[in-house]
């Protein structure tokens, strides 16, 4: 994007004078308001679960926390537009889990607005606040990939059991699991080749891509720049427009 490696490619004097009214009007008003989404969704989802039947409380958590996540892109500046495809006649196995490609940590915030995702989180994350509770309330998968004492169960053992526990659960009462098999960050220009954990289990899987525009002067993709830089530069985007492809 113009603002080149890292974020630091020198810019001209109209666009140095745009960043710094956009620092101290746009981009501290999108910054209060996402925290404040993030705040009123964990509430919220705390109160879902007073509420009687797992069930329930799942429903009722999910649909919460999509509308939280909704308007929290909202408040970030974000268009999204889903974009469906024909998957044919006849009735759908339900999927043991999602499938993307990765190139922001927007991804996630995408996922969650549209199907309120659980993922494999690293162990500790439930102890962070706000966050935490979110996380469990997600049915995330806590890992410890330094914990490789014998016995104990992998990564990969752990995502299989939790993909083909969903697709055995008849009540829906798990959340799906959201997987990105490249591993890592891109461009989204390209896609690397695949890891096979989210393979593994051999059940039906939802790919998801996503695409951000690619003309915008700002790039979301999270590819070399700081994550503070990105944050900055983002905020101060008055808009990012993104479609998103539901694959059969």
């Amino acid at each position: 994007d113009r603002y080149g490696h890292k974020g630091m490619k020198p810019q001209p004097l109209g666009e140095q004078l745009r960043l710094v009214v956009a620092s101290v009007s746009i981009a501290p008003v999108k910054l209060v308001l996402a925290i404040l989404c993030l705040i009123l969704c964990n509430m919220t989802c705390r109160l879902a679960q007073l509420l009687p039947g797992s069930r329930v409380r799942g429903d009722v958590t999910a649909a919460l926390g999509k509308f939280w996540c909704s308007t929290c892109l909202l408040c970030l500046g974000f268009v999204i537009k889903w974009v469906k495809s024909e998957k044919g006649e006849g009735e759908i196995q339900r999927a043991g889990g999602i499938v993307s490609n990765h190139m922001s940590w927007v991804d996630i915030l995408i996922h969650l607005s549209h199907s309120f995702p659980a993922c494999a989180a690293r162990e500790g994350t439930q102890n962070i606040p706000f966050v935490g509770f979110i996380s469990s309330c997600l049915q995330c998968v806590f890992v410890n990939r330094e914990n490789k004492k014998p016995g104990t169960q992998g990564v990969s053992s752990q995502i299989m059991e939790r993909m083909n526990a969903l697709v055995r659960d008849p009540k829906h009462t798990l959340r799906p699991m959201l997987l990105f098999p490249e591993g890592t960050t891109t461009n989204g220009r390209f896609l690397l080749p695949f890891k096979t954990g989210a393979f593994l289990a051999g059940v039906p899987l939802q790919p998801i891509l996503i695409r951000y525009d690619d003309k915008a002067p700002f790039s979301v993709c999270w590819e070399s720049v700081p994550i503070l830089r990105h944050i900055w530069l983002m905020l101060c985007q008055p808009f990012h427009f993104v479609t998103c492809y539901e694959l059969p």
